[in-house]
């Protein structure tokens, strides 16, 4: 099995460089203790990326439901259709030092046809909801329904996946055939400049790469709401 060392090698290995016992046999502790701290490691990361939210599949699942199922501020009206409709963004547990066994979520959801953004507090245990507070910005992180959304849109743009395989030619590369020959990356895009429309909707930068790892100059970039596409500005 690969990682172990057999009784039939460690005797190789003895007649072969004639140690003395004792420095072969602190040899197979140490290599014994780092495969256990290898394999400690890897418990330790499978629990963080389990963990990372800090609730359990069904609790998230709960808190995004409830969350959804309440409405909005009167004030804050529908003003468009879109297909994205209402989006769950993330649900992550509410720390709270002083109650140590209350299990608070903290659920947050941007509203395409309302263009607004809020976080709701959800007591798990009781499943009610603590309380509701609006967000002003629109810069939360994506989430997989709005990347998706992006990339379809990417996809029916034929235009722009012609200047990507223009500049795969250009680098002597053969071009790609569909946009699933290439990784995509997305991240939420937050401009500088305060007069950009992104400044005050949601929008999808992208970063392509191809079968070589090599990343494309181009960065579309995804007006979410409006359903556009653009390119990033290099200044």
């Amino acid at each position: 099995m690969s990682g172990t060392v057999s009784e039939d090698c460690w005797n190789c290995i003895k007649r072969s460089i004639h140690l003395p016992h004792r420095y072969l046999r602190e040899t197979r502790q140490v290599a014994f203790i780092l495969r256990a701290g290898h394999l400690l490691l890897y418990v330790l990361l499978w629990q963080t990326t389990v963990n990372a939210s800090g609730l359990d599949a069904e609790e998230q699942h709960h808190a995004a439901d409830l969350a959804a199922s309440l409405g909005w501020p009167a004030q804050i009206i529908s003003i468009e259709n879109h297909p994205l409709g209402l989006q769950t963004l993330s649900v992550e547990k509410q720390e709270t030092k002083h109650s140590p066994g209350v299990r608070n979520a903290r659920v947050y959801q941007y509203d395409y046809t309302r263009r607004a953004a809020r976080v709701l507090v959800i007591d798990l245990q009781t499943r009610r909801l603590i309380r509701t507070q609006m967000i002003d910005s629109v810069h939360l992180p994506l989430n997989q329904a709005e990347t998706d959304f992006a990339r379809s849109l990417l996809r029916a743009n034929e235009a722009l996946l012609d200047k990507l395989r223009s500049e795969q030619l250009q680098r002597g590369q053969p071009p790609f055939s569909s946009l699933e020959d290439l990784e995509l990356k997305a991240s939420i895009f937050e401009p500088t400049d305060p007069d950009h429309p992104c400044a005050t909707t949601r929008c999808a930068l992208l970063s392509l790469f191809d079968a070589t790892r090599t990343v494309f100059s181009l960065e579309p970039v995804i007006f979410l709401n409006s359903q556009k596409i653009g390119l990033l500005q290099h200044r």
